[in-house]
């Protein structure tokens, strides 16, 4: 296989690409034990930060492992998921389309403003993962051009405008892809 044909310093040493892989599993497994347990760390922001912060200490990278395995479509959860847990390795694009079918009737029960909103950011998860399903996306030049804050702040009050996008990150990560 091309990939166990590269090599890369780590911790001092020179290892194959199989040898990092085998390392980086290790540790992932040292600190997450479920995926319930992922996907918890994942949907908090704090938490999915800091880790991240400590696999980059620990000479850890996962877009490495993305895009030596041509991955870069799917989101860094699933990546992990699949490597400790081996659950199916899929695509952000799936993963935003399932949540749409799992979700249809109740996107459907809003407004068409609120429901090309929900959209455009389902779009942004596709095309950056979770990091864009937060409120600073809605400073993203498409989203002030669509006015989408003061769209949501006047139909859902503030206090639920920061609740839709932790249930759209509940709901993404909560899906069984079928």
């Amino acid at each position: 296989m091309v990939n166990d044909e590269i090599e890369l310093e780590f911790d001092g040493k020179t290892v194959t690409y199989t040898e990092y892989k085998i390392i980086t599993r290790k540790f992932i497994e040292k600190q997450v034990h479920t995926i319930e347990e992922l996907r918890e760390l994942w949907i908090d922001d704090s938490k999915r930060r800091k880790f991240i912060d400590m696999l980059q200490e620990m000479q850890i990278d996962i877009n490495f492992i993305k895009e030596t395995e041509n991955s870069e479509d799917s989101d860094t959860f699933d990546l992990i998921a699949n490597m400790i847990f081996e659950a199916p390795l899929i695509t952000r694009n799936e993963r935003a389309e399932q949540y749409i079918k799992a979700n249809i009737d109740e996107i459907s029960q809003n407004d068409d403003e609120i429901k090309e909103i929900i959209l455009m950011i389902l779009e942004k998860y596709k095309k950056g993962g979770i990091e864009n399903i937060n409120l600073r996306i809605l400073l993203n030049e498409d989203m002030l051009q669509k006015n989408a804050y003061n769209i949501l702040k006047s139909k859902l009050e503030p206090l639920n405008i920061a609740k839709l996008f932790n249930d759209i990150k509940i709901e993404l990560y909560g899906a069984k892809i079928s």
